[in-house]
């Protein structure tokens, strides 16, 4: 939608001929996860046709108006390369208070929150695997 200063003319009255920009846009790409998901690839590929392209026209040296200017495409590749160097990785831990009782390493990250109005705990057990998966899907 145009803004209220390109929706003015001159003498302050609407310009009831502007039209709001309208288009569409294409994407498509591809997302790879590489090297048990150390490595990270995504490629999109995208064009966005748009009609009634809003400018801004100059018709003295400080009156402006906007118009509407025909059409455009905008197309493009955008490409992202993500490297894991470390995992966050936990070692053996002590788990009591005695330090006589250990924890073996793994690779799950301690998610010490609190629950309610109790402090929160120094160790929280998580399970060795976690799966997501997910769908998404708009227009």
């Amino acid at each position: 939608m145009p803004s209220p200063e390109e929706t003015l003319l001159p003498e302050g009255e609407i310009n009831r001929d502007l039209q709001p920009e309208q288009g569409m846009q294409y994407e498509t790409g591809v997302r790879l996860n590489l090297f048990e998901g150390i490595t990270r690839l995504e490629a999109t590929r995208y064009r966005i046709d748009l009609r009634n392209l809003l400018v801004t026209k100059r018709i003295t040296e400080d009156i402006f108006i906007g118009i509407n200017a025909g059409r455009t495409r905008h197309s493009g590749l955008e490409l992202m390369l993500q490297q894991q160097l470390f995992r966050q990785q936990v070692g053996k831990q002590f788990i009591d208070d005695a330090n006589s009782v250990v924890n073996d390493a793994y690779l799950l990250t301690v998610n010490a929150v609190a629950f309610g109005n109790s402090e929160p705990r120094y160790y929280y057990p998580g399970m060795s695997r976690h799966f997501y998966t997910g769908i998404r899907w708009s227009f």
